[in-house]
């Protein structure tokens, strides 16, 4: 049951667990690339994302993310709006979707969705 998608009353969005590979690229205060790193997404919605890296972040720093989604790559730039430690000495953090190309935000929602689905067929087939 904890695999159910759930809705958050503070984002008004479905989240779905999601476990793919993602890079993010850092600017400095002048709009160069700093650092090119690497990370796991832990869940994803139409509106953000949830990544854990071992290389850190600063809360309302602007990333570009780069998602493998399938056959497709997603790319959008988002804010990060927090960042905790993880238990593995990793940093887990949340990334606001700030700009995104209209079919990748299509892409995007369609995956949640479809995610969404196929989880409400398998509890319906386990659970009933």
């Amino acid at each position: 049951m904890e695999n159910r998608p759930r809705t958050q009353d503070k984002r008004h969005a479905i989240r779905v667990k999601v476990a793919v590979p993602t890079s993010y690229i850092r600017f400095d205060d002048k709009g160069w690339v700093r650092q090119l790193a690497t990370s796991r997404s832990m869940d994803v919605s139409s509106g953000g994302v949830r990544l854990r890296s071992s290389y850190p972040v600063d809360p309302r720093e602007v990333l570009e993310i780069t998602m493998a989604f399938r056959q497709r790559m997603l790319t959008f730039r988002g804010e990060v709006v927090h960042v905790t430690d993880s238990k593995d000495e990793s940093l887990e953090f949340g990334v606001r979707i700030k700009e995104i190309r209209d079919e990748d935000r299509i892409a995007l929602a369609r995956f949640v969705i479809r995610k969404c689905r196929e989880r409400r067929f398998k509890d319906r087939i386990f659970h009933n």
